[in-house]
């Protein structure tokens, strides 16, 4: 073998080695991945300001009021400054439902409702949060 064969030879396994790794980096599996990751932090911050929000006001926000009741001026402040945390990864608007745990007076259902943009209540590819309690359910990668 001459030093061109074994160079090209070593470029052409180099091109299929890097694209390998750019296919399982930047797979379709991998990014919704990603994105569900992103959907339940973004599920946590919101958590966080209604739990924020119901220690300020002593309940959490009706269904009438929605989440957009963290944007508004409030005694308190706000609890969001704009309204990125209420659009999910996909660009649908994150659901909430006041007192949707199990019939629990004082609770919620929050979720995005997924890559396939269907809102399934919560169930198929939804990404879930309840109550006070992290339910988190997710897509395994």
């Amino acid at each position: 073998m001459n030093k061109r064969s074994v160079l090209v030879g070593s470029s052409i396994l180099a091109l299929v080695v890097a694209g390998l790794v750019i296919l399982v980096l930047f797979s379709p599996g991998r990014l919704s991945y990603t994105k569900d990751n992103a959907a339940l932090y973004q599920l946590q911050a919101i958590e966080s300001a209604l739990a924020r929000y119901r220690k300020d006001t002593g309940s959490f926000p009706s269904d009438k009021d929605g989440l957009e009741v963290l944007l508004q001026q409030q005694s308190e402040g706000r609890y969001f400054d704009n309204n990125s945390y209420l659009t999910d990864p996909w660009q649908n608007k994150i659901v909430y439902k006041a007192d949707g745990a199990e019939g629990r007076e004082d609770s919620y259902r929050l979720y995005s409702i997924g890559p396939n943009g269907m809102d399934e209540r919560g169930e198929g590819d939804d990404i879930l949060l309840v109550g006070e309690s992290l339910e988190a359910e997710t897509r395994s990668p």
